[in-house]
């Protein structure tokens, strides 16, 4: 990853992966950052090259799916253009992505300390609820919403488990006892 963002490649955001899930480079500098917190120089080294590509992921983030506003005010029914170049419209209505947004907040909180970010989890939730909220804790999302609460669509398992890990971090990271709740009804009831 470190060669990647060093190298002069096109930035994290100018890639389809970077635009919707920057959270996952996010939460694996931050595994790293946790895991290396010792004194000796080569550790020093790698905690600083780290805190430099967390710096860059959270720029280009900036740039990319802001999920903070799309979960306060996101419509995923409204008409829009999936030929795009960077195919973000289709990402955004993506089950799996959309899931995996889920811990985008509490990741950046811990950089941030703004409360907006903290509470994105709560955010995200109450717009699955409202746009596409299913019974078992989940959203429907058969690859791609749409057909507000229509009964003849369901969840692929892959935005299933990627929505409990979201919702772990997001409880790991904020101690909120709502996103256990959220993934203990979630694994139960939609995983097969």
């Amino acid at each position: 990853f470190a060669d990647f963002v060093g190298d002069g490649s096109a930035p994290l955001n100018a890639t389809r992966w970077g635009l919707a899930r920057y959270e996952d480079a996010i939460a694996g500098i931050q595994w790293s950052l946790d895991r290396n917190g010792g004194s000796n120089a080569t550790t020093r080294a790698l905690h600083d090259l780290l805190i430099k590509e967390a710096d860059a992921v959270m720029a280009a983030a900036k740039n990319g799916s802001a999920w903070e506003a799309w979960f306060r005010t996101g419509d995923p029914f409204a008409p829009f253009d999936d030929s795009e170049p960077t195919g973000t419209s289709h990402l955004i209505r993506h089950g799996v992505d959309i899931g995996e947004a889920f811990k985008v907040g509490p990741l950046k909180w811990r950089a941030s300390n703004a409360t907006d970010d903290l509470n994105n989890t709560k955010a995200a939730i109450e717009w699955a609820d409202a746009w596409l909220g299913m019974p078992d804790g989940m959203y429907f999302g058969d690859e791609e919403v749409g057909g507000q609460h229509s009964p003849s669509r369901g969840t692929e398992t892959c935005s299933v488990v990627e929505t409990a890990y979201a919702l772990r971090a997001a409880y790991e990271i904020t101690g909120e006892a709502a996103h256990f709740d959220r993934l203990e009804r979630v694994v139960f009831n939609a995983l097969p």
